[in-house]
């Protein structure tokens, strides 16, 4: 088996001798992969759906947007390129020991790395730069101190995540020593970069979680107002956890050679801030989507459970129902010969025979024969030559051909 660097290994070697005691296993090894793509997918689902929602909400409800609605969108566009580089890196290991992944997936492991954490810096800084600008058209109405700060926020975000991608840019000269160290070159030690990293963004999301209800509990409004208000921001504490996390994993880790394993779990992290980051951005917008969607939903709703509720009430004792509407039967019999008539009329009203056996002329009488048989008078049968209209017993009107008159007392 040949590697990209020209090499030639053993097709059993593994990226990492394995542990002591533990064989290693390639055909069907450990992996938390599944559970990551997983992961990705949700988060992935979630961002775009909370992403669509604010670009209708700007466009077509506020009919307004600016800068902190670009930088977001933009930064949503990062976040799927960063999964999309990074789902190459599972079918070269990443989430398995490295001892159980093929020595030749591992040059092809490190460039989807670098190149995803080089998509990585410029994201991050513009869903945090999208949410900066969005606190200072919220919270800052004038120059006031907080505007200051978060002018002063969005400088050290934008320096120190500028830095980072030069720094992965040119970790090391010539950039293919990364995947191949046995060219001449050098490099910079990028595991305490990876560290300071972690730090940096958990004090960052930390700051960006607190200053929202500093500025809410401040405000003149009622409590229950300043609760809802501030429940959109709590979706911080998911970014501010996926960075403790990182920087978890980073401390426990350090200088583990396990890379597949390892920095898989740490770049999911990363995943995990930018998918809090573009939420936190986008469910803003809900509140204004709420106030002009809210009542017709609810209304929706109303008018389909009174609908329900209608549909669902239990029929009267008895073989038939009492129609609903119209005046009451003074009679069974009455109550049959109207539902007979109905039936009947509605059946063939259809049908393209149904003016011959119902002409207009005959609906007079075929009337007063109905209302003489309510009111309990002789009914008379309505000849035609050779088509009679006739109402039997049971109330319904038939046609028959007959040669003489008859009359029910």
């Amino acid at each position: 088996m040949s590697s990209n660097s020209g090499a030639t290994y053993p097709a059993n070697l593994g990226g990492l001798p394995p542990p002591s005691g533990v064989t290693p296993n390639f055909s069907n090894p450990y992996s938390i992969a599944p559970t990551l793509k997983a992961i990705n997918i949700v988060c992935a689902t979630l961002t775009s759906i909370a992403t669509l929602v604010r670009i209708f909400t700007r466009l077509y409800i506020m009919r307004s947007h600016g800068w902190p609605d670009y930088t977001m969108v933009v930064a949503w566009a990062g976040y799927i390129s960063y999964l999309f580089a990074g789902y190459s890196i599972y079918n070269h290991g990443a989430g398995i020991h490295q001892w159980n992944v093929p020595i030749d997936d591992l040059v092809p492991f490190v460039k989807a790395s670098t190149n995803a954490l080089l998509i990585y810096c410029p994201t991050i800084v513009l869903a945090k730069l999208s949410i900066s600008l969005q606190f200072v058209n919220i919270f800052t109405p004038e120059r006031d101190a907080k505007f200051w700060m978060i002018q002063g926020f969005i400088f050290v975000q934008a320096s120190f995540y500028l830095s980072l991608f030069f720094v992965t840019l040119f970790e090391c000269v010539p950039r293919a020593k990364i995947w191949n160290p046995t060219l001449p070159g050098t490099c910079v030690k990028y595991q305490g970069t990876i560290l300071a990293t972690g730090i940096f963004n958990m004090v960052s999301d930390l700051l960006m979680l607190v200053f929202p209800f500093f500025c809410i509990w401040n405000l003149q409004m009622p409590i229950k107002r300043k609760g809802g208000v501030s429940a959109i921001f709590l979706v911080g504490i998911l970014a501010l956890a996926a960075s403790m996390l990182r920087v978890i994993y980073t401390a426990i880790n350090n200088g583990n050679p396990d890379a597949t394993f390892t920095l898989t779990q740490i770049g999911e992290c990363s995943a995990g801030e930018l998918a809090a980051g573009i939420l936190i951005g986008n469910l803003v917008c809900l509140p204004r989507l709420f106030k002009q969607y809210g009542p017709k939903v609810k209304r929706l709703l109303s008018k389909y459970s009174r609908s329900n509720l209608g549909s669902e009430r239990p029929r009267e004792k008895g073989s038939f129902a009492r129609p609903r509407h119209g005046p009451k039967p003074s009679s069974w019999l009455q109550s049959q010969m109207l539902e007979s008539q109905s039936a009947e009329y509605l059946e063939l009203k259809d049908r393209p025979f149904g003016a011959a056996v119902f002409p207009d002329s005959s609906l007079q009488e075929r009337q007063s024969s109905v209302s003489d048989t309510l009111s309990g008078r002789p009914r008379r049968q309505i000849f035609s030559e050779p088509l009679v209209e006739a109402q039997d017993e049971e109330g319904v009107l038939r046609t028959v051909h007959v040669e003489q008159s008859v009359e029910h007392v």
